[in-house]
């Protein structure tokens, strides 16, 4: 995508990623095969002479990727069929990858697409029907909601702070902080 549009910003949107994602990917492809794959100027990057070569490759892997898939899709008598997934950027680096991993495991012949932005982005996309999942910290009330996870939430304080351990073994509330 990159490649496609000379623009990182541009591939991330139509990727369905963050332009930090993307280029975070770039980054780790380019370590991984130790060369540069991209030229990166001020408003347009470009393709190295390797990278024109990996991006060759590349285009060729997914085309027969695509390819086993739909055969593979028929052999079971599925079409297949597309799952379009909305999240906060945080979970889409941390969590959504083994839980994807597990899914495309269990039913390889439907494609997940994930696409990033705030809450407030997710529970409109959801409510114009753009997606079909979304995973948000605060869901609107009414929706069908899934618990993916909890985090503890921790005050460092001094010591010498007033309220330290009144609340009893819960430590203090939001409100004494």
């Amino acid at each position: 995508a990159v490649a496609d549009a000379s623009n990182i910003s541009r591939a991330a949107e139509t990727t369905g990623m963050t332009q930090s994602g993307a280029s975070q990917a770039i980054a780790q492809l380019e370590s991984s095969l130790g060369f540069a794959v991209f030229v990166r100027e001020r408003k347009h990057i470009g393709v190295t002479a390797l990278g024109e070569q990996v991006i060759e490759h590349a285009r060729i892997m997914l085309s027969q990727l695509s390819a086993i898939r739909v055969l593979a899709d028929e052999s079971r008598g599925l079409k297949g069929g597309r799952i379009r997934l909305a999240s906060f950027p945080s979970v889409t680096s941390t969590l959504l990858p083994g839980l994807l991993r597990n899914f495309r495991r269990l039913h390889p012949g439907m494609e997940v697409v994930v696409l990033e932005g705030t809450d407030e982005e997710v529970e409109e996309w959801l409510a114009a029907d753009t997606v079909e999942l979304g995973v948000v910290m605060n869901p609107t009330p009414g929706r069908a909601e899934v618990i993916l996870g909890k985090d503890a939430w921790v005050a460092v304080m001094p010591a010498s702070a007033p309220h330290i351990g009144q609340s009893g073994a819960n430590g203090i509330t939001l409100q004494e902080l």
